[in-house]
């Protein structure tokens, strides 16, 4: 059941925001919901489940948003890879680990999305980390829920 839950809620949140948040947002920068949800499940759960869940999501986004498939899967799945090597007590008991952590992950994601779109990075990586860290604390304490 929590993974079902947990998998209903990467879906709303990938759709959401391939399709409502874009329309939305004033900024230029939207959070990347999906990142930091899975980030947390997969620093809760280990790198195995958040493997799986960085596929199933990055192929949905790269669906709604007309993507190349493949792309965000690929991008997700470094992201995974860096939450489930930190799983530890540490990430269960600190959000503000959590919180520096994610902030790299954005970066490493990024990275690797403009790498394969052949695209120069430029500075919304930095406010879209920010904005990561912003909503760490708010997705823990759902992700906490679900996993109980």
């Amino acid at each position: 059941m929590k993974r079902f839950l947990f998998g209903l809620l990467l879906a709303l949140a990938a759709i959401a925001q391939s399709t409502i948040v874009p329309q939305l947002n004033p900024l230029e920068v939207s959070p990347n919901f999906v990142l930091v949800l899975l980030f947390i499940w997969a620093g809760l759960r280990g790198t195995r489940e958040g493997l799986v869940w960085a596929f199933l999501a990055g192929l949905l986004i790269d669906v709604l948003s007309v993507e190349t498939l493949g792309v965000n899967g690929i991008a997700l799945a470094s992201v995974a890879l860096l939450a489930g090597s930190a799983q530890s007590r540490m990430f269960r008991s600190s959000v503000f680990f959590s919180i520096v952590l994610v902030v790299a992950a954005t970066f490493i994601y990024s990275l690797i999305i403009y790498t394969i779109r052949d695209v120069r990075p430029n500075v919304f990586i930095l406010v879209q980390a920010l904005l990561h860290a912003l909503i760490v604390p708010f997705a823990y304490i759902i992700i906490r829920t679900f996993d109980r």
